[in-house]
C-alpha cells in the first residue's frame, strides 16, 4: 500500500510472516499506522464489521500445518497476549521511514 514497515524484532517479524497477506495487512495498518476499522475497511475495500473480526481474531490464531502442507488455524489465548504486548511495546518506538 506504499508504506515501509520495518520489524526487526525477530517474533513479531516471524508471526507476522506467518499471517496471510490480508490479516498481515489489517495487522500493520492497525497497530504500526494506528488506523481504526472503518479507516482499514476504507483502504482494503472491506466491511467495517470484516476489519474488526479479522484484526482480532488474528492476533489469537497461530497457523499449524498438516502432513499435506494445507495450513489450519488453531486459536492461542497466550499467543495473543505475547504478540499484542510486543506489538504495543514496539509501537511505542515505531519511526515510519
Amino acid at each position: 500500500m506504499g508504506y515501509e514497515i520495518a520489524v526487526s524484532d525477530e517474533l513479531i517479524a516471524e508471526a507476522l510472516n506467518a499471517l496471510l497477506a490480508d490479516r498481515r495487512d489489517i495487522i500493520l495498518l492497525s497497530y504500526f499506522l494506528d488506523l481504526n476499522d472503518r479507516e482499514i475497511a476504507q483502504r482494503l475495500n472491506l466491511v467495517q464489521r470484516t476489519a474488526n473480526y479479522r484484526r482480532t481474531s488474528t492476533l489469537s490464531a497461530r497457523p499449524l500445518y498438516d502432513d499435506y502442507g494445507n495450513v489450519h488455524l488453531f486459536l492461542d489465548e497466550e499467543l495473543r497476549w505475547t504478540l499484542e504486548t510486543k506489538l504495543i511495546t514496539k509501537i511505542l518506538t515505531f519511526d515510519v521511514a
